[in-house]
């Protein structure tokens, strides 16, 4: 919000933030009964599909980069009805009751979810799969609790991303496109996928990333700076 933001504005987003998250935990639950039919009453635009065609047109398929902003889910279910095959990277939540019921919907939905392992090669070998089977893959960018990533500034500060999305980009030369689905005045949500990122390919893999985590950081500071009541990163963000 900058530094001009005094206190009252501050606590005004925070309230609106912790609205928005449940609503995004209802909607979730509601989604289950959404089709191709009904999605317009929830959903006031679709928008990007000529460029996700255009980038599967490559056969490799195309990596969505998206945050923990709007409603990811919906954005997944979205793709999922405009007639993409669609898979979602996951890490699993503590809780395994949560893990079970938010994979049942999901797959109630006809969306693969290819949980993050530690250890081993499995979600490796699903990734590339579904790559190679011209699928998406969807996978959010904006979360490093445990700071093993690049710092990168973010709103003037630094402060940790995970390498691992745009390492699967740059590796599989698979095209990466940010894509958000966020609500807006109207108060429905809007599914907006962008022009996918231009990913730099010197041969320096460690400045190439940077540089291609920077363009992609670049865009989610845009969306958050325009919905930062809709970013749900409950958690110390920024390098202290």
């Amino acid at each position: 919000m900058g530094n001009g933001a005094d206190e009252k504005q501050v606590r005004a987003i925070v309230l609106k933030v912790w609205q928005n998250w449940g609503k995004y935990l209802l909607d979730f639950f509601r989604f289950s009964n959404l089709n191709s039919n009904n999605l317009s009453s929830f959903v006031a635009e679709i928008k990007g599909k000529d460029i996700i065609d255009k980038a599967l047109a490559k056969g490799r398929g195309a990596i969505i980069f998206t945050a923990h902003l709007g409603h990811w889910e919906l954005g997944a279910l979205c793709l999922k009805l405009t007639g993409y095959k669609t898979n979602v990277i996951m890490s699993p939540y503590e809780s395994p009751d949560v893990n079970i019921t938010v994979g049942k919907i999901r797959e109630k939905n006809g969306i693969g979810t290819i949980p993050v392992e530690d250890e081993g090669p499995a979600s490796i070998i699903r990734i590339l799969k579904a790559l190679k089977n011209n699928e998406l893959i969807t996978i959010q960018g904006d979360r490093d609790i445990e700071k093993k990533g690049i710092m990168l500034n973010f709103f003037g500060e630094p402060a940790y991303f995970p390498k691992g999305p745009m390492l699967l980009a740059m590796k599989t030369k698979s095209p990466a496109i940010p894509a958000f689905t966020f609500i807006d005045s109207d108060n429905l949500y809007h599914s907006i996928a962008e022009e996918e990122i231009e990913i730099e390919d010197t041969g320096d893999e460690e400045k190439d990333l940077r540089i291609n985590m920077e363009r992609m950081v670049k865009i989610i500071e845009r969306y958050v700076r325009k919905y930062p009541e809709q970013w749900y990163n409950f958690y110390y963000f920024w390098e202290k």
